[in-house]
């Protein structure tokens, strides 16, 4: 047992196995399905607001 080497196998990186373009490419996929969310919740966002009245108060809570 103590003779035996140990054998750590480390895992290659998330963007290890793509080119220079491919990551460019795979980031703009990332900020245009993060600007989509981000658009659909203000959408419901406003949406609400609508549904609620114009006297409802809204509160952020952080």
């Amino acid at each position: 047992m103590a003779s035996e080497p140990d054998h750590k196998q480390t895992r290659p990186g998330l963007f290890s196995g793509l080119n220079a373009l491919e990551t460019i490419v795979v980031a703009a996929i990332v900020i245009v399905a993060l600007a989509g969310m981000m658009l659909v919740g203000k959408g419901l966002f406003l949406q609400s607001r609508i549904v609620a009245g114009p006297g409802a108060v809204f509160v952020a809570a952080l």
